[in-house]
């Protein structure tokens, strides 16, 4: 139980995947990703979801590699992948709550700074919700009032 709550302490510290705010390009969005994009996320989505808060702590340069190599990536383009794709989907709901937790905190920053730059389109959400199969009303308000937390959790929850 110590080593968990050590292990559990240093990936709070170091964090799990990177996306530095202000990384996103412009077209960021409406760009289609490349395989290497979705090979990233996917290695990113898999390694959460099948290893232990334990053995993550191994995988942390890897995981980190893969955050940078997709960090450009708009983070409705990067939802709307993983959430659009069954298995993904599936991978994201077996990610345990911590690492959870780290990667929404990640992601969020990522959400905010595409705010902040006005590439929140609602041009943007409907798009999201057309590719993922979700009514835009369901998710508006989230995304709108900046709720980024509560919009993923929703996506991770639904059926």
């Amino acid at each position: 139980m110590k080593l968990q709550k050590v292990v559990i302490s240093f990936l709070l510290v170091i964090g799990m995947l990177p996306f530095p705010a202000g990384a996103i390009e412009n077209n960021a969005f409406t760009e289609p990703l490349t395989q290497a994009e979705k090979q990233n996320i996917q290695y990113i989505i898999n390694t959460l979801s099948s290893k232990s808060v334990f053995q993550l702590v191994f995988f942390r340069k890897k995981l980190q590699k893969a955050g940078d190599n997709v960090d450009h990536v708009h983070p409705l383009r990067f939802m709307a992948y993983v959430f659009s794709d069954p298995k993904l989907k599936s991978e994201v709901k077996r990610i345990p709550s911590m690492p959870w937790n780290q990667f929404v905190q990640d992601m969020v920053k990522s959400f905010d700074s595409a705010a902040s730059r006005g590439e929140m389109k609602q041009s943007y959400i409907e798009d999201f919700a057309k590719k993922v199969g979700v009514n835009p009303q369901m998710i508006e308000p989230a995304l709108k009032e900046h709720r980024w937390r509560v919009f993923m959790n929703e996506m991770r929850n639904r059926g």
